[in-house]
């Protein structure tokens, strides 16, 4: 490490739970460690069994201990986008100390301040982002700490999600060992990994495939703007492998996975999963999959267009696909053929160059960000052991969470 400290992110979804580990030195990303292990406790946008969900959770905690031979005491959660809300807010504060200078605790009193203005009795508040800040007026800026000003204002977004959905993710976090450092949406954290710098300038759709839902958010003038979900995922591929086979759901995903192809026009009748059952055995070859896939991958591929043409946009944006499925060949050439300015995202990242980790990847990235504007650090492992142990001593961990919600993000 070059600095000692690594983030570490965990993403609860409905097929996988995922945790990586890296670090950001001279804005570049470089992973310690993912991993993931599939969910149990929580399905379709609920938590179906807290306590199952916390031992999975710390199931995936272990494993990755052991890879790095290293303790992980927090987190940063990724928190889910269905039902996610996006609130416009504008607001100012006074700048109170006597040199007039602004500084990183200007900054959390900003987001602070933000937080409160949410009153609703069903929403909880996930994150604060800042789109424009003004200093005595003055727009433009994306990083005020240092300037000269009597008064600091704001022009940014709330996300919130439901409260029961959101205090039960982070019960079950807790009750698996974990501190909760921050937490940002999922679709943001896509966006964050996903697009470059001038796309959501620009304007733009992304689009997760999830395993049940998929995610579509447009951004344009360099922010969210609306968020939508559609009721289908990759689930229905596995589905079909399934119930054309006579296998278990487990073992079709691992059949896609493996062999899965997205295009019946490309797809080889060479390449054979062997599927022994009861002493008997199967030859499928990727034709035989493609012919099942291609088909429900375009009726998915419609239901997400149905959604975005209800927003009456899809002319007027590039879309950029994500999500695991996504690693499968064949599945641009699909997309192709209902989407006509639409690309599927490459990963680059050593260490998890796949769709999957998407979200995990931009919740570092934004933890990164939001720590260098704050001043506030949120890596999760001080691998000098002299510095984490002062740092525990000073901050001890207050199990009753949602007594200090706020004091999460603004400490």
């Amino acid at each position: 490490m070059a600095n000692g400290n690594a983030y570490t992110a965990l993403e609860i979804g409905s097929s996988a739970i995922r945790l990586v580990v890296a670090e950001i030195v001279n804005g570049r990303l470089n992973v310690v460690a993912a991993n993931s292990v599939p969910t149990q406790g929580y399905t379709k946008g609920m938590v179906t069994d807290a306590d199952l969900l916390a031992k999975t959770i710390q199931k995936l905690v272990i494993q990755t201990q052991q890879f790095i031979n290293k303790e992980i005491p927090s987190v940063i959660v990724s928190i889910p986008s269905t039902q996610a809300t996006i609130i416009p807010v504008e607001l100012s504060i006074a700048i109170e100390n006597q040199a007039n200078e602004i500084t990183s605790d200007d900054i959390a009193q900003l987001f602070s301040s933000a937080a409160n203005q949410l009153r609703s009795r069903h929403d909880e508040f996930v994150n604060v982002f800042p789109i424009d800040f003004q200093v005595d007026g003055v727009g433009g800026i994306a990083d005020p700490k240092g300037l000269l000003g009597v008064q600091l204002g704001m022009q940014g977004m709330v996300v919130t999600t439901p409260k029961m959905l959101f205090i039960q993710l982070l019960t079950a976090v807790e009750k698996a060992g974990l501190q909760i450092i921050d937490t940002y949406p999922a679709f943001l954290s896509d966006a964050e990994h996903i697009l470059d710098e001038d796309e959501p300038l620009k304007g733009v759709i992304t689009i997760n495939i999830g395993h049940e839902v998929t995610t579509i958010t447009l951004f344009d003038n360099g922010y969210a703007q609306k968020i939508r979900t559609a009721k289908v995922g990759s689930s229905l591929i596995d589905n079909d492998i399934a119930y054309v086979y006579g296998v278990t759901k487990e073992i079709a995903r691992k059949i896609k996975l493996d062999y899965g192809y997205g295009n019946i026009e490309q797809a080889t009748k060479y390449k054979v999963c062997d599927l022994i059952e009861e002493d008997s055995m199967m030859k499928i070859s990727e034709f035989d999959l493609a012919q099942i896939i291609e088909p429900r991958m375009e009726d998915m591929l419609l239901a997400i267009r149905a959604e975005i043409d209800k927003m009456a946009l899809l002319d007027q944006y590039p879309v950029v696909f994500t999500g695991g499925t996504l690693e499968m060949l064949g599945a641009q050439k699909v997309i192709s053929s209902v989407f006509l300015n639409a690309k599927v995202f490459q990963p680059i990242v050593l260490g998890a160059r796949t769709n999957e980790y998407t979200t995990v990847l931009g919740t570092v990235e934004l933890a990164h960000k939001r720590a260098k504007l704050t001043n506030r650090t949120l890596c999760s492992i001080q691998f000098n052991q002299a510095i984490r142990k002062k740092n525990q001593e000073e901050e001890p961990k207050d199990d009753k969470f949602w007594n200090r919600i706020v004091n999460y993000f603004f400490d």
